[in-house]
């Protein structure tokens, strides 16, 4: 992956920061291997997808990565990356909530179960995920912060 290249005085506030790293997270494609650069990624995604339509978004983005690679290896991946940033209480609702959601999501998919019971756990979901308010977005922003120099090549002026 290349890195986007940015000036240091591009990047003089934290909003700076958080926009750039945006920029790099968004051009990062599937698979990523371990490090920074995953963490950093899933733990984005993770927050775009859930302030933008929940747990169903999340599940509906990343349906066709969960099926090629597996619901644990996914999980695993996306609580590594949550805990890696220090955002561990999201990465235990998912740790508690993820391989049902994912049973469900499929099983409705296949017609195999009730919209009830898939609406049932997303639900219990997303309720935790928003209960925790917005800190995530401060864990992120933070994180961003510490890790901007390895996502974006920064050039003098």
């Amino acid at each position: 992956m290349k890195k986007p290249q940015k000036y240091k005085a591009q990047l003089s506030s934290e909003d700076d920061i958080w926009n750039a790293a945006v920029e790099a997270v968004s051009e990062m494609e599937l698979p990523i291997e371990e490090g920074v650069n995953r963490n950093t990624f899933w733990a984005f995604q993770y927050y775009s997808a859930m302030e933008s339509g929940g747990h169903e978004s999340l599940l509906h983005a990343f349906f066709e990565y969960v099926q090629d690679i597996g619901t644990e290896q996914f999980l695993t991946e996306l609580t590594a990356a949550l805990d890696s940033i220090g955002a561990e209480h999201y990465a235990r609702y998912e740790r508690q909530y993820g391989k049902e959601m994912w049973y469900q999501f499929v099983a409705l998919e296949h017609g195999e179960t009730e919209e009830g019971a898939y609406y049932k756990v997303i639900e219990q979901a997303d309720q935790a995920y928003y209960e925790l308010g917005n800190s995530l977005e401060q864990v992120l922003a933070a994180h961003f912060v510490a890790v901007h120099e390895q996502l974006i090549d920064i050039m003098d002026a």
